[in-house]
This record gives C-alpha cells, sequence and structure tokens, in this order.
C-alpha cells in the first residue's frame, strides 16, 4: 500500500492572535497548540513521518516536547504554499510519485486520530486526493466594500474546507511548482490541484475541527479537547 507522509503548515505568524507569540506555540491546557497537532499525527499508524514547515526566524521550535524520531523540520516560506512546496522538496528522496502527501494545519489541534485514520481510508482509494470539509448551513451574503449586502448566495454545494487535505505525491508537486510559476494565489492545496484541471475529492468532517485564529479560539479549542477526553474514559 502507498505510504503517507503528513506536512505540518507552521510558518504562520498568526497576525489576527494580538499576541507577539506565534499561534501555534501558544498554551493550550499546559501544551502548546503544535504539541496537540502533532500528538495527533504521531497516532496515525499510517503516517510514515511528519515534515514541518517552520518561518525561517521561528524562535519557538524549542518549546515542543516531542521527541519522536519520525518528525522532521524545514524552512518554510512567506506564503503557505511556499511552506508546503518546502515539505515537498524535502520528501523528494523519501516518497514515491503515487505515494500520498497529508497537509494539515499545526493550528487545528481538535481533530481525533480517529477521524485522522478514517479520512486516510476514505482518500486512499480516491485516484487522486481531497481534503476534509463541512457543510455550510448558514445563509451566505455578499457585501460591498462599504459591508452592505449586494446578494444572497445559494449554499447549495457549498463546503467550508478544512484540513487536512491528502492529495498524490507527483500530482501535487507538480500543481503547487505550475501555480506558483504562474504567480498564482493559493488558500489551500485543493486550489492548486483544480487550478492543474483536477476535481478532489470532498470527505463530510466535523465542525470541531475548528482553526485556531484569534483569542476566543483558544477557550473553544479547550473545550473541545476535554469533550474528546471525556468521551474517550466513559
Amino acid at each position: 500500500m502507498s505510504s503517507v507522509w503528513a506536512v505540518v503548515a507552521a510558518a504562520g505568524i498568526g497576525s489576527r492572535m494580538n499576541s507577539s507569540t506565534p499561534k501555534q506555540y501558544l498554551s493550550l491546557d499546559g501544551q502548546t497548540i503544535m504539541e496537540y497537532t502533532l500528538t495527533t499525527l504521531l497516532q496515525v499508524a499510517d503516517i510514515s513521518g511528519i515534515v514541518v514547515g517552520l518561518a525561517e526566524e521561528d524562535t519557538h521550535w524549542h518549546k515542543v516536547s516531542i521527541g519522536n524520531n519520525k518528525v522532521f523540520r524545514v524552512t518554510g516560506g512567506a506564503q503557505r504554499s511556499d511552506t508546503v512546496f518546502a515539505g515537498l522538496r524535502y520528501l523528494s528522496h523519501r516518497i514515491a510519485t503515487d505515494d500520498w502527501v497529508l497537509v494539515h494545519d499545526a493550528v487545528r489541534p481538535c481533530i481525533t486520530p480517529q477521524a485522522m485514520r478514517a479520512f486516510i481510508t476514505r482518500i486512499r482509494s480516491h485516484p487522486i486526493g481531497g481534503i476534509m470539509a463541512v457543510a455550510v448551513n448558514d445563509t451566505l451574503k455578499s457585501a460591498n466594500a462599504e459591508d452592505n449586502i449586494t446578494a444572497t448566495i445559494d449554499r447549495q454545494g457549498m463546503w467550508c474546507a478544512q484540513t487536512p487535505q491528502m492529495f498524490r505525491y507527483g500530482l501535487l508537486y507538480n500543481a503547487l511548482n505550475r501555480a506558483r510559476q504562474e504567480g498564482q494565489t493559493l488558500s489551500d492545496e485543493s486550489m492548486a490541484m483544480e487550478y492543474a484541471g483536477y476535481q478532489p475529492l470532498i470527505v463530510p468532517g466535523c465542525a470541531d475541527n475548528i482553526k485556531i485564529t484569534t483569542e476566543d479560539d483558544i477557550a473553544l479549542a479547550s473545550a473541545i479537547l476535554n469533550e474528546h477526553a471525556h468521551r474517550s474514559r466513559v
């Protein structure tokens, strides 16, 4: 069976967090957010190794207490796509073209190992790969520069993209490389694949797989993790 490597995007500075410490290194119930994320990935036996993309000026990595020889670090870039591409380059001699790369945000610590394993199992049956996402339930509005509503958007078929996102190594490498060379701004890996003409699969995820962006999200993540711990004891 094709192997799976994880690339963790962790080069962001978290400008909306109102903190001098990048959000992936903020404390969450006694650990850094990064430690929760990496610990989850390390509990998934299908994952052969983890490449963490860090900012060049990162001075906080030493706070992460993982002590596992399956975790490797690389220097990322200014944009998310730069960081992920640096991880792919690192893997170039460690992975086959048809093997899988699973990309996950360092600041999504609430996904469970069980959900990650189920996602990997589902994606492995797809020729290209896909993403975890949740269906949009709220009414969508578009607005102009003055925040006045200009239209109501049909939410049928609309999804909120999450991570993990998992694709064949060769396809993702080529798609990211092409988009970067052609100056495309990419919000996620799926967008690079779409730009290359592919149609990634959507695997329904869970609303509690939150991305920590603001201070309020830390309290919410704590509540979610405590609930997960409670369920595991019952």
